[in-house]
């Protein structure tokens, strides 16, 4: 089932805030138009799924703060990808290689990165806990 985005002309720039749940949040529409992420998050599991987003052409951003946790970021094929992952203590999975971290920060780019024409640049920091990324 193909279902086409409803879009609008783009307003000022006056800015917006957002109010992160503490609980699980539903959304009923089936496909999303792109705003950058930046969320706060104490403690649980993240699943941010991307496959129904229409990406625009060029940066977007991905922000996490966490407690505790594991996150799971899943990216369309043919995004690229840049991570910058900071943790005291857990594990970067991406591109199929796995990196142990403890009291360290890593930055690691998909290798279509520098061709691709829509790129997500995700910038983690977390406690205890995983960050995975994978291309779905």
């Amino acid at each position: 089932q193909y279902v086409a985005p409803v879009t609008q002309e783009p307003s000022e720039k006056a800015g917006k805030r957002t109010i992160n749940s503490w609980t699980d949040r539903h959304t009923i529409s089936p496909t999303y138009d792109w705003d950058d992420i930046n969320m706060v998050v104490p403690a649980g599991d993240t699943i941010i799924d991307l496959g129904d987003t229409f990406l625009p052409k060029g940066d977007s951003v991905i922000m996490i703060r966490k407690g505790f946790g594991k996150t799971r970021i899943l990216v369309p094929i043919g995004v690229g990808v840049a991570v910058e992952h900071a943790a005291f203590y857990g594990t970067l999975h991406f591109e199929n290689k796995d990196s142990m971290l403890h009291s360290q920060s890593v930055t690691a780019y998909s290798k279509d990165y520098d061709d691709a024409p829509r790129r997500i640049h995700i910038i983690t920091s977390v406690g205890v806990g995983d960050l995975e990324v994978l291309a779905v």
